[in-house]
């Protein structure tokens, strides 16, 4: 019954360069309503250019932010053509707003619990459940489902998915800081604020659903070859040890407020 359950040795992922190369043909073929999907948490992070309202930007920075992953992993899903474009989009990001905000929340605490247990274990956290959200918006798994679901595709092909995560990553952050860079050097120019426009476009615009198609690929190419999920028992094993870390991550939340308030304590007694 194991061997049945066993991934074919000829089953492989597609390479990082392959994956890169769709993601770029996706954007290009369905490039407006991803436009239209990040043209809002676009128009909100301009308002830094302002001033005065920092706040509120940062409030409704982090609300359409998380909002439009899930519009980008809806257009994904769509194959590039969701229910009404970019409304529909951002309509079913939002009617998943609350099965989203508390997957985020389980991971979140889950990778907190690991890295109370000496960092590493919350960065291989981080990876086995990079797929929740995608899993969500494309299986309607919620929950812990979502979470155990994605330990379940990666099972078999960690180093695989790590590989190409760590690719994306580097070039993400070589271009962000190549846009940084063009945009420091232009700080006492007369119009200081064009470079770090054009950084927020790019990064908007190109960089994000970019990285979001790339890693959409991953996924659908590691549910596509993964014929059988893994024994049930393996899947309840790791559905306990999340609740263990997510359990963990809680404790470090609660020392680290107790600590604070006793640094707090501390440093209103030595003022007095």
């Amino acid at each position: 019954m194991e061997n049945i359950q066993m991934l074919s040795p000829k089953a492989t992922l597609p390479s990082a360069f392959k994956l890169l190369g769709g993601a770029l043909s996706f954007y290009k073929a369905h490039w407006p309503v991803l436009a239209g999907v990040m043209a809002i948490p676009f128009v909100i992070g301009t308002f830094q250019f302002w001033g005065g309202v920092e706040i509120i930007v940062g409030l409704l920075a982090l609300l359409f932010g998380f909002l439009s992953v899930g519009a980008l992993i809806t257009v994904m899903a769509a194959k590039g053509t969701p229910e009404k474009g970019v409304v529909g989009a951002y309509e079913n990001a939002i009617r998943m707003l609350v099965s989203y905000g508390w997957v985020s929340i389980l991971t979140t605490l889950a990778v907190l619990g690991g890295l109370v247990l000496f960092v590493i274990p919350g960065l291989v956290l981080s990876l086995w459940l990079t797929f929740a959200p995608y899993i969500l918006f494309t299986e309607n798994k919620k929950g812990l489902s979502a979470l155990t679901a994605s330990y379940a595709y990666i099972k078999g092909y960690w180093w695989s998915v790590v590989w190409r995560i760590v690719f994306i990553g580097v070039l993400s952050i070589l271009i962000q800081a190549g846009l940084t860079a063009l945009a420091t050097s232009a700080v006492h120019s007369t119009q200081p604020g064009i470079p770090q426009f054009f950084q927020l476009a790019v990064i908007h615009f190109l960089v994000i659903p970019v990285s979001i198609a790339y890693a959409y690929g991953i996924y659908q190419a590691v549910r596509e070859v993964k014929a059988q999920h893994p024994l049930e028992a393996n899947e309840a094993r790791f559905r306990t040890a999340i609740k263990v870390f997510i359990a963990l991550g809680i404790v470090g939340i609660f020392a680290l407020i107790a600590f604070a308030g006793f640094i707090i304590a501390l440093l209103a007694n030595s003022s007095l």
